[in-house]
């Protein structure tokens, strides 16, 4: 096997002077200073708020503080879902505090009243959900306690205060500040963990970019299934037990992700200062945060040399993919972090063979079990992986890990998640004589929509591609034929950088895709020229393994269901980082045999990459 010189910084002592001063920065400082800011921004800088009443046609309804049945199912029937809604809220107000209050009604405002008196608001977007309206309540609000009432049509509505509005104040200041003790936590965290400075600085810049896309958008941007997804967490919250799997659209879904979001409502709730849908994002914001660290650290252990890898981990954290998904509410969000997880503790446990690896791969297996059923296609990986431990080591060697306490309580682990997951559809339609999907268990809500979602699913369209399609439009959409949706190479490559939707800059957008295109073409170039060497390095089989079987799993998932939306790749995203874990290993490969040009090549190119993706979404607001 070729030795490289590339390796991990031994101390802080190698890092350039600005990042040696921020790692002098003890980790628990900055989670003290990050604590203290919350609380400054919730007893001097942001208002208090309480919905005291919420009334659907004149009858009262149970509520939660800020955000209560407003974006939750009260009942199987979701208790009068269109009338006149009242909302009553007490609003604890200091002077120096923000007054710019958000709104994102379903529906239209009738109106606002403050203390009895009506407030102005901008008619041409008081039926807005998508992007909401900004109401400033500076010449209105009064020392101590308000009472402020919205009335409107239809239902569904979060209100809360921006962190950063249209006056500069106390609010404004301390937003910053969190901001930035955020960004320098999180490369003190990654610092503790992966002992390299400039990988550290990379995943928070990354943090920066999310953050900037996350302040300039609201939680229906991009609004697919977005109100459904609050329900189900929503619902939890208010009524502290999970929903029937019919109950609602997403409700099939595993409960774990939102069971975590409910407590994450309820602790905003007691907070009672922030916006708690925001707060919501910024847990998904955290959950990638996660993945990208579990990435960053798999990459790290097969590629070797510094250039090679950071050009991959700048890649992963620009990919326009990673900042659409980022601020999106899903329960991806949490699958893709315990996926890397999993990925990584099982690599480990092919480097190391201790046991504990392997109980922490199972575990992490288990809790994306009862995340996503995408998880399903972690078993085959972890399979390859104990059949490869079998062919290095021995039969008794896997048997032997059953005696491991580790792996023990990574399999019940397991079995708990893959009951969470199916068990739960399957219990409550025991008896029943109708088939169900427990995969895909709105597939019949799909089907009676698929006549326009219904894509070609032959042969040709797996193996041809479109070029012309492929560049005009450069984005995928589920019920467009122009675009590429009938193609499934298309369909993966542009909805694993766009997901399903469309963004105006769309020239920025063209190059991408070009220059993509022409990313895969390096990998295979630089495959076919060392291929005498592949089988001497395990690494390729790695990351091929990893990005063939999500692939494999997102084209049957296509074969079972041929609707457009059945190959979205943000199904299998993490297999991104596979695909960055080529480049990285196809420029370090280059490197080492002397191929300076080749080298040179995927360095620019990725460079170019994330430049223009970078410039897509600084350029998209």
């Amino acid at each position: 096997m070729v030795k490289y010189a590339g390796h991990y910084p031994d101390s802080f002592e190698m890092a350039p002077k600005p990042v040696a001063i921020i790692s002098s920065i003890e980790l628990k400082h900055c989670l003290f200073l990050l604590c203290t800011l919350v609380l400054a921004m919730h007893w001097f800088a942001l208002p208090k708020m309480e919905l005291v009443e919420k009334q659907i046609n004149g009858k009262v309804v149970d509520t939660l503080t800020l955000m209560p049945a407003d974006i939750g199912v009260t009942n199987n029937n979701s208790v009068a879902a269109y009338g006149e809604v009242t909302y009553k809220y007490a609003i604890e107000h200091r002077s120096g505090q923000q007054t710019n209050f958000h709104f994102y009604p379903k529906g239209c405002l009738s109106r606002v009243t403050l203390n009895g008196y009506p407030i102005p608001y901008p008619m041409v977007s008081h039926c807005s959900f998508e992007m909401g309206l900004t109401i400033d309540l500076e010449d209105y609000l009064q020392e101590g306690k308000n009472t402020l009432i919205v009335v409107k049509d239809g239902w569904k509505l979060v209100l809360g205060p921006l962190i950063f509005g249209e006056d500069f104040g106390l609010s404004s200041i301390l937003g910053g500040l969190l901001i930035a003790v955020a960004f320098l936590t999180i490369i003190r965290f990654v610092e503790k963990l992966t002992h390299d400075h400039i990988a550290a600085c990379i995943i928070a810049c990354g943090f920066l970019l999310y953050l900037y896309i996350l302040n300039n958008t609201t939680f229906m941007w991009k609004k697919y299934d977005m109100p459904q997804h609050l329900d189900y967490a929503a619902f939890i919250a208010n009524h502290l037990r999970w929903p029937s799997t019919t109950q609602g659209f997403l409700t099939y879904h595993p409960p774990l992700y939102y069971t975590l979001q409910a407590i994450v409502i309820l602790l905003a709730n007691f907070l009672g200062s922030f916006e708690v849908v925001s707060v919501m994002r910024m847990f998904n914001v955290a959950c990638f945060m996660a993945f990208l660290i579990f990435a960053s650290a798999t990459l790290r252990k097969y590629i070797k040399n510094n250039i090679a890898y950071y050009t991959a981990l700048i890649f992963l954290v620009f990919y326009p993919g990673s900042g659409v998904i980022s601020v999106r509410m899903d329960s991806n969000l949490l699958f893709y972090p315990l996926y890397m997880g999993c990925i990584y503790f099982t690599v480990c446990w092919l480097e190391n063979r201790q046991y504990r690896q392997l109980g922490y791969a199972l575990a992490m297996c288990g809790l994306a079990m009862a995340t996503r059923s995408n998880a399903l296609l972690l078993l085959p990986i972890i399979g390859i992986a104990a059949l490869y431990q079998w062919k290095r080591v021995n039969f008794w060697y896997l048997f032997s890990c059953l005696r491991s306490r580790a792996v023990l309580i990574g399999i019940l682990v397991l079995l708990i998640g893959t009951a969470a997951n199916f068990g739960r559809p399957a219990y409550e339609h025991m008896g029943s004589k109708r088939n169900h999907d427990y995969i895909v268990a709105n597939a019949g809500y799909l089907a009676s929509i698929a006549r326009g979602l219904r894509i070609t699913n032959t042969l040709d369209h797996y193996v041809s591609f479109d070029f012309n399609e492929y560049i005009a439009p450069p984005y995928f959409n589920v019920w467009w034929d122009k675009g590429g949706r009938h193609y499934f190479w298309i369909t993966a490559i542009k909805s694993s950088m766009y997901g399903e939707f469309s963004f105006p800059n769309g020239w920025i957008a063209v190059y991408l895709n070009i220059i993509i295109l022409a990313i895969i073409a390096y990998i295979a170039t630089t495959i076919a020229m060392g291929y005498r060497h592949l089988p001497r390095e395990a690494e390729w089989l790695i990351f091929l393994i990893t990005l063939i079987i999500p692939l494999a799993g997102l084209a049957a998932n296509r074969i079972l269901h041929p609707i457009a939306c059945s190959q979205d790749f943000r199904y299998v995203y993490p297999a991104i980082a596979s695909f960055c874990g080529l480049i990285g290993f196809a420029i370090q490969q280059n490197l080492a045999q002397n191929r300076m040009l080749m080298a040179a090549t995927g360095i620019v190119a990725a460079g170019i990459f994330a430049l223009f993706s970078l410039l897509f979404f600084l350029k998209m607001f």
